[in-house]
């Protein structure tokens, strides 16, 4: 799924169908942590190179949302470019099988 936030962005975001899923069930329970993920995904249409490079990985990246977080790749190959979300989750659980994404 590509979603594009604004009219004016440089990136298009897609979000992975494990990403998804996740937003729905988190949608179910807890809207007010759904707000600080959806923020902080709004956020990497600005700038997402203002976010933390994993270790051990080819391409992803993450960032914070409270005690979630949001793990993506760029691909600046694409016109227009695209951020590609991978996995949401808790910190906790986040890392677990990230090389197999």
């Amino acid at each position: 799924m590509l979603i594009n936030l604004k009219k004016d962005t440089k990136y298009e975001i897609g979000i992975y169908p494990q990403a998804d899923k996740f937003l729905y069930k988190l949608s179910k329970k807890d809207t007010k942590t759904l707000g600080i993920v959806l923020k902080a995904i709004r956020e990497l249409n600005i700038d997402p190179n203002n976010s933390i490079k994993l270790i051990n990985t080819k391409n992803k990246r993450r960032i914070k949302a409270g005690d979630y977080r949001v793990i993506f790749e760029i691909d600046n190959n694409t016109s227009p470019k695209e951020i590609n979300i991978l996995k949401i989750g808790h910190r906790r659980n986040v890392y677990k099988n990230l090389n197999e994404l």
